[in-house]
């Protein structure tokens, strides 16, 4: 991407092509080579709702910008042979599997309501058990952010509340002072400076 001076607009436009063609292959090279973690998860979360740079590529009017279509819920809508193969690898990249569309329809809730010939079961099973662990996986994470940073203002209440120190005593601490017998603790081990 260096080499051809690729910027984020051609990287999204083609990560729009991968997915709109089914590429699981360019996809995942894509993924791979296309930026950190953050911009790739920034990319595959795209709902391209506005114009210029933040649409979609191709004509700025398509259905995937009017009702705010991230690449998973785009993959959920094709007829891929490999659609799952490419859920996972979305996935796997960080694609918020609670997104919606304009509508307020979820991936789940599209796959689950696919279309599906007479007596058989709706959507890909595979599919609808990966999107409900990431759903769920994403609500356990949220919800442990909540709790450190909670501890966290909990803990700064504490300490504004409390006298100022520099440290506790304890009993497995020992202050050393004089550097000559420095050595001669460190070697001792559990020494901390």
């Amino acid at each position: 991407f260096k080499k051809y001076n690729v910027n984020h607009k051609h990287i999204k436009q083609y990560l729009f092509e991968a997915v709109n063609t089914c590429n699981e292959n360019d996809l995942s090279l894509l993924l791979r080579i296309g930026g950190s973690r953050k911009e790739m998860s920034d990319y595959i979360n795209h709902q391209g709702t506005s114009g210029g740079d933040r649409a979609w590529p191709g004509n700025q009017h398509t259905n995937a910008n009017k009702n705010r279509y991230t690449l998973l819920l785009m993959t959920i809508m094709s007829n891929c042979r490999n659609k799952e193969n490419i859920v996972k690898l979305l996935l796997d990249y960080g694609a918020d599997p609670r997104k919606t569309t304009i509508s307020g329809h979820t991936a789940l809730y599209l796959e689950e309501n696919s279309w599906a010939p007479l007596g058989q079961e709706r959507g890909n099973p595979n599919i609808k058990t990966m999107l409900r662990e990431a759903m769920e996986q994403r609500k356990r994470s949220r919800l442990s952010y909540k709790m450190s940073k909670k501890q966290v203002e909990t803990s700064q209440e504490l300490k504004t509340s409390e006298e100022p120190h520099i440290y506790q005593e304890h009993q497995n601490l020992k202050e050393i002072i004089d550097k000559n017998n420095l050595q001669e603790e460190i070697k001792k081990g559990n020494c901390v400076l």
